[in-house]
């Protein structure tokens, strides 16, 4: 099944696409999304860590999320590499990111900073 992204209004084409992984959570592919918000994204091979405009750090196989303001964040899910692409969960974008939206709805994935979806 193939999910659209919509990033602030706008569609981002991804490969590899979005999936759930096996506790049903929605996994995105970052950097594609990241940048399309204006943010610098860059991957260091040594820590296996990527970092968004520098402050904005996660690691593969870590729970553990470094916001913007220097304060880390636990997220049920952990960044997953798939084909070499940077996979997080959709929650990441609201909880780490701290964007308005970031939900599925009838099939496309709508990421944005609108009015707050209930």
């Amino acid at each position: 099944s193939k999910m659209n992204i919509v990033v602030d209004n706008d569609m981002v084409i991804a490969s590899p696409k979005p999936y759930s992984n096996d506790k049903g959570v929605v996994m995105v592919p970052l950097r594609v999304i990241a940048e399309a918000l204006g943010y610098e994204v860059s991957w260091d091979n040594k820590s296996n860590s990527i970092s968004l405009n520098k402050n904005i750090a996660l690691k593969i196989n870590s729970h553990d999320y470094t916001k913007a303001d220097g304060s880390l964040i636990t997220l049920d899910t952990d960044p997953a590499l798939v084909d070499g692409t940077t996979f997080v969960p959709l929650n990441f974008f609201t909880d780490v990111l701290m964007m308005n939206n970031a939900y599925v709805f009838e099939g496309q994935i709508d990421i944005n900073n609108g009015e707050k979806m209930k």
